[in-house]
């Protein structure tokens, strides 16, 4: 098989079936929850599609490795995911933190997840919108948990129905039950429900390890048809290398601390000079949901002890400078602490 073969089946959209979901947050209104899911592989389906484009020629490999946190070290692992193609083997690697259930089994899906994402499996994933969809008493997903609504910790159970996906995510050929393509798949509830009623469905998609979250009522918009700010043109003019750079310096990253932030990010110590363009963007997705955090307090008129405290409360880690922030803050964790301050701050005790 020819190696643009095996990158197109790789990075081929799953059957809905075998794409997983799970609840970040909840949101209520008229007294109705709404839930916002996102979608993700299991290690098997990952495993499945491996089989089926290289056949045998595919092998993993883990290591374990110590991750510092901001509560000290915890355990990890990497793994690299080595493809046969022609006469060479291929290698790209990630890793990730071991898991709460099952530490060392959960540790290696975790990695293997990761590292599959480096060969563009489901890497489309990271594309899809946000999807809200309604809390009900049957559906075929589960939801059992703790999630902070208007402020107070709720206990949510009740069930979804998976989301149904634009055509363009989709495999060549894939209808839904019932779907006569008369018109093309919309996608679900992509609007947060809470914020006033407007889901106008115009939501950018997400893009990123952990989604660019479009923002909802937590921060002003512009309305439909105004133009873009200075600031989206600047940043569309910008090479990946340099909106890096830009990053870097705006979130006071300094240059002894880039390369094994690039590691992190990429599985690879370099400098950012030596980054590839998918490496670079890699890590502007990866900052950009600080670097948004940071400008919304600001105009909020937070203090950053404020800022910091917020935060600590959405990514449940102790955070001591803004820099904690990096690869804890994703776009699904900016959302959910942008609106957590936006409903703190226009509580009673606030106000009075």
């Amino acid at each position: 098989m020819k190696n643009n073969e095996i990158m197109k089946g790789l990075k081929a959209p799953f059957n809905p079936k075998d794409i997983e979901w799970k609840t970040q947050s909840a949101t209520k209104r008229d007294n109705k929850i709404s839930v916002l899911v996102v979608p993700y592989l299991d290690a098997r389906a990952i495993m499945d599609r491996l089989d089926e484009v290289c056949g045998p020629f595919w092998k993993t490999e883990y290591h374990q490795m110590t991750v510092e946190t901001a509560k000290g070290p915890k355990q990890g692992f990497s793994c690299i995911l080595s493809i046969k193609i022609g006469d060479e083997w291929v290698s790209r690697v990630d890793g990730a933190e071991v898991s709460d259930i099952e530490s060392i089994k959960g540790g290696h899906s975790n990695a293997l997840k990761r590292a599959a994402v480096q060969w563009g499996i489901g890497r489309y994933l990271y594309d899809l919108p946000n999807f809200w969809v309604p809390l009900q008493q049957q559906g075929s997903c589960n939801v059992y948990g703790k999630f902070k609504i208007n402020g107070q910790q709720e206990q949510v159970t009740g069930k979804f129905d998976a989301p149904r996906l634009q055509k363009k995510f989709l495999p060549e050929g894939f209808t839904y039950p019932g779907n006569n393509n008369s018109r093309p798949e919309q996608p679900q509830n992509q609007g947060n429900p809470a914020s006033n009623g407007n889901s106008n469905g115009n939501q950018q998609p997400q893009n990123g390890q952990e989604r660019q979250s479009t923002q909802q009522n937590q921060q002003p918009q512009n309305k439909r048809g105004n133009k873009p700010s200075d600031q989206a043109v600047q940043m569309a003019k910008k090479s990946p290398l340099e909106h890096t750079i830009s990053l870097f310096k705006e979130l006071s990253i300094t240059s002894d601390l880039v390369p094994g932030l690039i590691n992190k990010i990429v599985g690879e110590r370099k400098a950012v000079g030596k980054a590839t363009e998918d490496e670079l963007r890699a890590i502007v997705k990866a900052l950009m949901p600080v670097k948004k955090y940071l400008d919304y307090c600001k105009a909020q008129g937070l203090s950053e002890d404020q800022m910091l405290d917020y935060a600590q409360i959405t990514t449940k880690e102790s955070l001591k400078n803004p820099l904690n922030l990096i690869l804890k803050m994703d776009s699904v964790i900016l959302t959910e602490t942008t609106k957590l301050i936006h409903e703190d701050r226009l509580s009673p005790a606030q106000t009075a």
